[in-house]
């Protein structure tokens, strides 16, 4: 019996042993599958934007070539290309693009004598959502068959795979104000979502202005400021709207125009007969000129415009006598300034062409006569003298 139990001692020491010297070295990991299997970036697609489908495949699994058919809704879908994986050499994947299934076929480059190794993404097809695609599901179906080792012996890693995506509109590009509401004052002109610019006056007492802003939808609104500048000055406020598509901006401007604090008062208008008062001035100075200094006076010190003689005469042909007080208007105003204060009648028959006689000097017309008189009395004197000398 004693041996009997050494024996069974002796046993399990040696599997206490063996298991404490197999617990400090690392197990090998078992190996991973070698199937196929599809992946997307996500479950959701955008209206106008991209989806990649990724072809893998696990470790170990020696296939030399395989056939890869996807095919989607062309309503929503568009096929953009495909990108092998540089696991692929060039030349030995062939795909049908213009078909639906899209269709790649892959035969490894049998020069080698064996098929390279393949593990992780191999291929990847691209799609472009359109546009106006619906919002909604849509489904894309990917398989891959055919495939086969170096031998071309089937290795049955056939695989398919149904894979929907949530597709949603694209997002807006509208960036617009629908209203325009200030706290304070009205905006000029009346709002309107294509005019982008406004005034607002505003009396001295509203230190600041608060925006109420609708806009398309999905657009977000930001306003530059709400206070205002100190009274009697203006004050540029903008309202940038964002469109849904981030992208997209639109920036209103409204000058905030603040009155002054006290107001300013403007000086009255002058009554017409003030505004006529300088014009009378005026004229009067021109009818008359004073003589310069020095020189003598002619016509009893006075001097008669033309337009004064030509008053006077109107006047002496209705039968009236115009005084040269009323005629004759001094830089005075009328006043006895040294220019003499007696008046003048002025006859009936006197000639329609006044005489006017300026700064002491005659008129042409009357040298030219005194000059041709003067040479007809020195002929005549002349005549009368050489007739006697000759008897």
């Amino acid at each position: 019996m004693k041996g009997k139990f050494r024996l069974l001692a002796a046993l399990a020491a040696c599997a206490v042993l063996m298991w404490a010297m197999c617990a400090g070295f690392p197990q090998p990991a078992l190996a991973a599958s070698p199937s196929f299997s599809f992946q997307t970036g996500g479950k959701a697609a955008e209206a106008g934007g991209t989806v990649s489908l990724a072809v893998r495949v696990g470790v170990g699994s020696g296939v030399a070539g395989f056939r890869l058919r996807v095919s989607y809704d062309p309503t929503v879908l568009r096929f953009a290309g495909v990108s092998p994986s540089p696991q692929i050499a060039a030349g030995t994947l062939q795909t049908n693009t213009a078909s639906n299934p899209v269709c790649s076929v892959y035969v490894c480059n049998v020069d080698l004598g064996y098929a390279p190794p393949l593990s992780g993404t191999v291929v990847t097809y691209d799609f472009r959502v359109l546009a106006d695609a619906p919002a909604g599901p849509t489904d894309m179906c990917a398989c891959v068959d055919e495939t086969c080792d170096y031998a071309a012996q089937d290795l049955a890693l056939d695989a398919c795979e149904t894979i929907t995506l949530s597709v949603s509109a694209a997002p807006s590009a509208e960036a617009r104000l629908t209203a325009l509401r200030p706290s304070a004052g009205e905006l000029f002109p009346e709002f309107s979502p294509d005019r982008f610019s406004y005034g607002l006056p505003v009396g001295s007492e509203v230190a600041s202005v608060v925006f109420e802003a609708d806009a398309s939808e999905g657009a977000a609104v930001t306003v530059s400021r709400k206070s205002l500048s100190a009274p009697g000055t203006d004050t540029p406020i903008t309202i940038t709207v964002t469109a849904e598509n981030r992208k997209t901006k639109a920036v209103y401007l409204v000058t905030v125009s603040r009155a002054g604090s006290g107001g300013k008062k403007s000086s009255p208008l002058p009554s017409s007969a003030a505004k006529a008062a300088p014009k009378e001035k005026s004229k009067s100075a021109s009818a008359v000129k004073p003589p310069s200094t020095g020189k003598k006076s002619v016509s009893s010190s006075r001097r008669v415009s033309k337009a004064a003689a030509e008053s006077a005469l109107a006047a002496a042909k209705q039968g009236k006598h115009a005084s040269s007080s009323a005629a004759v208007r001094t830089a005075g105003g009328g006043a006895s300034s040294g220019w003499g204060t007696a008046s003048t009648a002025v006859p009936a028959s006197v000639s329609t062409v006044p005489l006017t006689v300026v700064q002491d000097r005659l008129p042409t017309y009357l040298i030219g006569m005194l000059a041709a008189g003067f040479c007809m009395v020195t002929g005549v004197l002349l005549s009368l003298w050489l007739r006697g000398k000759k008897k």
